[in-house]
This record gives structure tokens, C-alpha cells and sequence, in this order.
């Protein structure tokens, strides 16, 4: 991994406003993997009480590489942001344009870098989490990509107000889910000492309903299976994390906002044990005839059989496999929260049914269209935000009777060796 330091433009505006809001904008892309050559990822530090930094990296096999009148091949890029109020409010609150330009190198496969905006004070009383849009050029290649990340400013403590690094690299970490064999760094924006108090949770949360049953939702037990403190003297401390669950990070125990983070399986967000493989199958099967695949000694065995069943021949179950399995890793990799994305609701529509024709994003919900907007025969999926104290990517569906019809033939579509809405 490289950092660039090559910062070539920057400017910065307030107190504008653009014209169309995003909530009125189709945003389905943002959920099929393919729709686009760039594939970064990001994290919002709150550094001090009124500015924050978006950290980002780019994979190098997503940038073109062109060979200049000196021979030297160069990346050339631009990150530009604008920071929104909401997805429902287009009131621009800063904006920030850097070019940078990268020589090729074998030093790593990643590229690093920051921009840094002004986003208002922290108040404990805020509720609202702003829109960070991110337009990324390959200016070699002419073309650009636009993604959203929030930004939440709400209370001294919250997620974004901790940055996580790998010991070893000093890179950044981006996601909340970890793996178990890193050290890592946990940084505060407070830098006098304390100490950071620590929750464990190991809890084994169910699949998601169908979207037509009454969904019996437990309350979440906040009591923690265990729990343990970091005692500084300075920051940033070391912390490895090697047990399976998620771990609350807090500064101070009295509120509930704070850092989580999540160890899953080693593979994560792929499968690929049998075991795990045959999980998601939940979806497609009865509940005796998951339990007899369950049972089977030979897990690989079941999986495969499953599959050559429904297909009726090896290079056609290949495919059902690569597709159905494409879409759990996907389902991982945008939906998780303090469980698998797969798990979720969103992830067991996606997975099923695929990606929407149209999705509309609020600040608290997603509506979802199979078909086109405003067709009586078009599928409707409504998800709302839930108050999470450990992810703000929880959102559960609103569930309705109506949808029976459309899951069995979604499910039989698969079970007669199809892809649904391939």
C-alpha cells in the first residue's frame, strides 16, 4: 500500500445549494459490484470538532496506467466531495477537488490517500447524519465514478470519531468488520489519557424471515457476554481482537454510542467452508429438507448434490453456484451489520431477487423496485432505518402479506435451475 502525497488542486465552497436532491436520484448501482471500474473504499475521521477527514483507497488494477514522454507510466485521478446535508436536503455544506498523480510501482496494490472538510461541530443533540458524495476520475481514462458515504456528527463519541489502523502497515482500516489475526491501532480525536472500555458480544442471530411473515423481533439484550478495559497512557493503543463476535468500544459507559467492531469467519465476507456454503441455502429449502442437508456428514457433498439437483447437470450447477454465491458475498460486503449481511433483510431480498431496477435512498430508508416506478405490476420493497447503536447500516423491512406470491416464484425460479432477475 502507498500513500499519495501529489495533492495538486484544492478548493473549498459554502453555503450553496445544487438542485436535484438524492433522494429523487436512482441509486441502484451503488449495489451491483459490476457497475463499475472503480472500486474504493472510505472512512470519515472527525480529527477536531469542526472539520473531518475522508480517508479512501483505490485498488491499482482499477486505475489506468499511462506511459508518459519521460517512460514512466502514471496513474492521473481526481477525488472531488461535496458534503450535504442529507440525502433529502441539498443545502451544500463544503466541497473539496484533489488531482493526484502516481508513478507505477510493485510496492503494493493499493493507493492511500485524504482530503480533509469542514463539517460543523458535534452535538450531542444531533440526530442527522449528512451525505458525503464522492466523485472519483480515472482522468486517463475519461471516465467517473460517484459514491456516498454519511457523515455523523452526532454526540463526542460515535464511530467516526475513532480511526483504526493495522499495526504492522499503519493502513487504514475501512471496514468495521476485521480480521482476527491483525494487530491493530485504535485512535481517539480526545488525545489526553484515558481509558477505553470494552463490551463482548458472541450471539448466534437467526436468518431473516421471508418477507411476507410477521418477523418476531427479540429485544437485543445489551448486557455483554464480557467485558474488559484498555488502561493508556497514550494514544493510539494496540488491540488484537481474535475471538468471533463484535466488540463495543467506549469512552465513556454511560452513553451508548461508540466503536464497533466485528470479527466474522476468517473468510469473510466470502464463503467458503462447506458448512458456512450451506447456510444461506435456508433461503431455497424447506425447513426438513434443510435439516436432512444439515445432518449430512459430508457437507461439500450435500452443497454439491443440492445444487446438481436443481440443475440436472455439472456445468449449469456451476453456474446457479457462482451466481447464488456472488450474491451472499455482495449481500456481505453492503449490508453487514452486527450480523452477516446475508442475514439481513435487505441481504435476503438482494439475494433472491438481485439487484432493484430503481433504489431511492432517504436519510432513514431505502425503497427498492423491481421493474419500473410507479407499475402496478413492479415489485416494492420498503426498508427502514433501525437505531442501532452498534452500525448505522441496520435497516429492516416492512413486511406484508402481499409479497407470498412473488417469493415462491422467486424461490421456484431458483429451484428449477434459473436465476432470478439474472
Amino acid at each position: 500500500m502507498r500513500t499519495l502525497f501529489i495533492f495538486l488542486v484544492m478548493t473549498f465552497l459554502s453555503g450553496c445549494t445544487v438542485t436535484d436532491k438524492i433522494s429523487n436520484q436512482n441509486l441502484a448501482y451503488l449495489y451491483r459490484s459490476t457497475s463499475s471500474i472503480l472500486h474504493p473504499e472510505f472512512h470519515v475521521y472527525h480529527f477536531s470538532d469542526d472539520s473531518s477527514r475522508l480517508y479512501f483507497r483505490i485498488n491499482t488494477e482499477d486505475l489506468l496506467f499511462i506511459r508518459g514522454e519521460d517512460g514512466i507510466s502514471k496513474a492521473d485521478f481526481t477525488v472531488s466531495c461535496r458534503l450535504l446535508r442529507s440525502f433529502d436536503n441539498n443545502t451544500l455544506v463544503d466541497s473539496t477537488s484533489l488531482r493526484f498523480l502516481e508513478k507505477e510501482s510493485a510496492e503494493g496494490t493499493f493507493l492511500s490517500g485524504y482530503l480533509n472538510l469542514r463539517t460543523g461541530n458535534s452535538s450531542p443533540d444531533s440526530n442527522t447524519t449528512s451525505v458525503l458524495e464522492i466523485n472519483i476520475s480515472d482522468n486517463n481514462r475519461k471516465l467517473s465514478s460517484r459514491f456516498f458515504t454519511g457523515v455523523n456528527k452526532s454526540g463526542f463519541q460515535n464511530r467516526q470519531s475513532f480511526l483504526i489502523r493495522k499495526k504492522k502497515s499503519g493502513a487504514v482500516v475501512y471496514n468495521y468488520y476485521i480480521p482476527g489475526n491483525d494487530t491493530l491501532t485504535i485512535e481517539h480525536r480526545n488525545q489526553t489519557e484515558k481509558n477505553f472500555y470494552v463490551r463482548y458480544y458472541n450471539r448466534d442471530f437467526p436468518i431473516a424471515d421471508p418477507p411476507f411473515a410477521v418477523s418476531n423481533i427479540r429485544p437485543f439484550e445489551y448486557a455483554s457476554d464480557s467485558s474488559f478495559v484498555f488502561h493508556m497512557h497514550n494514544l493510539p493503543t494496540e488491540a488484537s481482537f481474535s475471538r468471533q463476535g463484535f466488540y463495543h468500544i467506549q469512552e465513556d459507559t454511560l452513553v451508548k454510542e461508540g466503536l464497533t467492531l466485528f470479527r466474522f469467519h476468517d473468510d469473510f465476507p466470502r464463503l467458503t467452508s462447506p458448512a458456512a456454503l450451506l447456510e444461506p441455502l435456508r433461503y431455497l429449502t424447506t425447513r426438513k429438507e434443510f435439516e436432512d442437508l444439515y445432518s449430512k456428514d459430508d457437507k461439500k457433498a450435500a452443497v454439491d448434490n443440492f445444487w446438481l439437483a436443481l440443475s440436472g447437470n455439472i456445468e449449469r450447477g456451476k453456474e446457479l453456484i457462482r451466481k447464488y454465491y456472488n450474491r451472499v458475498k455482495d449481500a456481505n460486503v453492503f449490508f453487514s451489520s452486527y450480523i452477516e449481511g446475508w442475514k439481513t433483510d435487505r441481504g435476503m431480498i438482494y439475494i433472491i431477487f438481485g439487484v432493484p431496477n430503481i433504489i431511492y435512498k432517504t436519510s432513514n430508508s431505502e425503497s427498492w423496485i423491481y421493474g419500473e416506478a410507479g407499475n402496478m405490476t413492479s415489485i416494492n420493497f420498503t426498508f427502514i432505518m433501525v437505531n442501532n447503536p452498534f452500525s448505522d447500516n441496520d435497516f429492516i423491512l416492512q413486511r406484508s402479506p402481499i409479497y407470498e406470491s412473488y417469493w415462491y416464484h422467486a424461490v421456484d425460479t431458483w429451484r428449477t435451475g434459473r436465476v432470478y432477475n439474472d
